[in-house]
């Protein structure tokens, strides 16, 4: 396919990791003679088992998840589901109320899920920072939690979530937690100082990238990682993109080296978004695609069909020739969709399969409703179909006025 890697490619990519490396906050990675001195820990074994427990309603292990700061791990928890539903009834787990680690889990899932969600995804962010609330706190992480809640969703509250914050950070200096928790307190204080534009964000990202290397232990770096990127991508620097690109290249090679495939595909995620928005033109596009592809086959191996197929819809975006010129393909970008969509149908989400139907057929049309074929036309139906049963009445009648001078003619 287009997005397969050259030598130029390959040596481009060499260059990236190897600058990377250099990045404050990156060690070099180790060699071979090192990695057989050094074995990886199976961290990403001990949080997938944690992972599973929890999505079967152990609340014991969802909070050792969010002791970790592993809010894109609670965001493949669905709130939904019966047994994760019941911790939103009064009860406790320790000193962490049940209905607050419900809050967590429903804002992570919601901030994971705005297209399946729609318009009831600010609602849902609601009812979660109401459960963030229901019990006074002392745990940092909780109020970190909704601090970012009180930033982010309408109606914010600048000057509460700022209350919040500087109290997690007091309540972090008082405590007595372990190294573990102590990293992921300071990576979630970073990415809120980051995204709040607070003072405290050089500090806190000091302190996460010294925290971060006692660990010595590739799956915790990418998860600082992600918050260095991050940094770099809200800074004003005009190379702000770039870099943050390198730290996402960083961040895949440590999760390959952890073997964790869901760390991996999110980094290789981020760092295409990063390349198209630092270099506009096909030769950007084509190293994007190729990046989604990847993370496609890694989601797969994660068992993460839904998230595998966002990222073959993002691939099918890179390769349209409508934005990259004669070397994209419509039909591999069409072939793309549809792969989506059935696999969004597999996950049980509706409005992301209406959506991939929708681009599918515009895509085997060409983008053009003159070249309508009777594959784009079937495909119509099934994106109609699919948006009658959302009642998204608006989306259905614009995908059938697109095609109309075809359906005429037809």
């Amino acid at each position: 396919m287009r997005g397969d890697l050259t030598i130029v490619d390959l040596v481009r990519h060499a260059v990236l990791v190897l600058v990377a490396a250099a990045l404050p906050g990156a060690e070099a990675l180790p060699g071979p003679a090192a990695a057989a001195a050094a074995p990886v820990p199976d961290s990403a074994g001990r949080v997938h088992a944690l992972l599973v427990q929890a999505q079967a309603g152990s609340m014991g292990a969802a909070a050792s998840l969010l002791r970790q700061g592993l809010f894109a791990e609670l965001a493949l928890i669905d709130p939904q589901q019966p047994a994760v539903a019941a911790w939103s009834v009064p009860q406790a787990d320790g000193d962490l109320s049940g209905q607050q680690l419900y809050g967590v889990v429903l804002e992570s899932w919601a901030n994971a899920n705005p297209s399946r969600l729609r318009s009831w995804s600010q609602a849902t962010a609601l009812r979660a920072r109401t459960f963030l609330s229901a019990h006074y706190t002392e745990d940092p992480l909780i109020l970190l939690s909704s601090a970012l809640s009180f930033n982010v969703h309408e109606p914010t509250d600048r000057e509460r979530a700022r209350e919040l914050f500087l109290q997690a950070l007091l309540m972090e200096e008082d405590g007595a937690a372990d190294a573990p928790e102590r990293l992921a307190v300071t990576r979630l204080a970073a990415q809120v100082a980051v995204a709040c534009g607070y003072p405290e964000q050089e500090a806190l990202l000091r302190r996460l990238t010294a925290q971060t290397a006692a660990v010595h232990d590739p799956y915790w770096q990418v998860r600082s990682a992600w918050v260095q990127a991050q940094a770099e991508r809200a800074s004003l620097d005009p190379g702000g993109m770039a870099m943050a690109a390198l730290r996402e290249a960083q961040a895949a090679a440590w999760a390959e080296q952890a073997h964790d495939p869901f760390g991996q595909a999110l980094s290789l995620v981020a760092q295409a978004g990063c390349e198209t928005a630092t270099e506009h033109g096909a030769a950007a596009q084509d190293r994007a695609a190729a990046l989604e592809d990847r993370a496609a086959a890694l989601f797969g191996q994660a068992r993460l069909p839904e998230n595998s197929a966002l990222a073959l819809r993002d691939e099918a975006l890179c390769l349209r020739p409508d934005r990259v010129g004669a070397g994209g393909s419509w039909q591999r970008a069409t072939e793309l969709l549809i792969t989506a969509a059935a696999q969004f149908a597999a996950a049980d989400d509706l409005p992301d399969q209406a959506d991939a139907l929708s681009d599918a057929a515009r895509c085997a049309a060409q983008n053009d409703p003159t070249r309508s074929t009777m594959a784009s036309r079937q495909l119509l139906r099934e994106a109609e179909h699919a948006y009658r049963q959302l009642h998204d009445d608006g989306k259905a009648d614009a995908l059938l006025e697109w095609f109309n001078p075809s359906l005429d003619a037809n």
